[in-house]
């Protein structure tokens, strides 16, 4: 240990002579500075392990009841919500922890054709939406454009169907 402590203060120690056993001063300290940098980063991650694996992970946001969510709808996606539905219409992703992908669009009241008592039967206001919700797996945007063209079906028909 007292060997160490006076390589990394930067006194040279003594030389021992040549043999086939050891390393060029060179070698040494290429070794003693990867062991260095790599002592640094150990301590990194000792002292602050959750900053340093949120910073590097870039991973997405837990909610309370533990499932993953990103509300953010890549916009070829909200593209064809706009085309198909309208630009009132609004537009989730949810990736359960379970995988997956599924897709929400939430239908304005002046255009859902939910009942009346679907409506009133909520009391907390916030949860009085029509939110229509499908698993739309590894389709990508053939899942979104078929769930899409489903609920235009749904609301314009003259006898809506449960979806």
């Amino acid at each position: 240990m007292a060997y160490r402590k006076k390589v990394l203060e930067g006194e040279t120690p003594p030389v021992s002579p040549p043999s086939d056993q050891s390393v060029s001063r060179d070698e040494f300290n290429r070794l003693l500075g990867a062991v260095t940098d790599l002592s640094k980063l150990v301590t990194a991650l000792a002292t602050k392990p959750e900053e340093v694996v949120k910073e590097k992970a870039n991973c997405e946001i837990e909610v309370e009841d533990g499932s993953p969510v990103d509300k953010r709808v890549p916009p070829q996606w909200r593209k064809i919500v706009d085309d198909l539905l309208g630009k009132e219409f609004g537009a989730e992703v949810t990736y359960p922890k379970s995988g997956g992908t599924k897709f929400t669009v939430i239908v304005p009241r002046d255009k859902s054709n939910a009942p009346a008592f679907y409506w009133e039967s909520h009391i907390n206001p916030e949860f009085r939406l029509d939110r229509r919700t499908a698993q739309v797996g590894n389709r990508g945007i053939e899942g979104v454009s078929e769930w899409c063209n489903k609920i235009k079906l749904n609301l314009t028909s003259k006898q809506p169907k449960i979806l």
